[in-house]
C-alpha cells in the first residue's frame, strides 16, 4: 500500500518547495509540485506555517504558491492569498485541479477571477 505525505521545504530563508512524497513498497518517491523565491516565499510559509502534510491541505498550499507566482506586487500578492485562505474546501480543490490541469493559464484567471492585477 502506498501512503502519500506532502511537506512544505524550506531552505536557505529563500526557497519554499511544495513535494508529494510517495512510501510504498518500491521504496520512497517524490515530485515537486511547485516553488517560490524571495518575498513570496516568505508569505506563503508565514501563511501556512501549521501545514500539516494531508492533501486538503496541501490544496490551499498549492493554489497559493501558484497564484501568488504570477503577482507582480506584493499588496496583490497579499489580497489574493487573503481569498485563497479564505476559500470553501470544494473551491480550493477546483483551482487545484485547474492548475494542475493547465499550469499557464490557470494561475492567471485566479488572479483576474478575484481582482488582483
Amino acid at each position: 500500500m502506498r501512503s502519500v505525505t506532502y511537506i512544505l521545504d524550506w531552505k536557505h530563508s529563500s526557497s519554499l518547495t511544495l513535494k508529494a512524497l510517495w512510501h510504498g513498497s518500491e521504496g520512497k518517491e517524490e515530485a515537486v509540485l511547485a516553488s517560490l523565491r524571495g518575498w513570496r516565499a516568505k508569505m506563503v510559509t508565514s501563511a501556512f506555517e501549521r501545514h500539516q502534510g494531508t492533501w486538503d491541505e496541501a490544496i490551499r498550499v498549492l493554489v497559493a504558491m501558484k497564484g501568488i507566482s504570477t503577482c507582480k506586487q506584493r499588496w496583490g500578492a497579499e489580497r489574493l492569498l487573503d481569498e485563497i485562505k479564505a476559500m470553501s474546501l470544494g473551491e480550493a480543490h477546483f483551482w487545484a485541479a485547474k492548475i494542475l490541469d493547465d499550469n499557464k493559464r490557470a494561475p492567471s484567471a485566479l488572479k483576474r477571477l478575484y481582482g488582483v492585477s
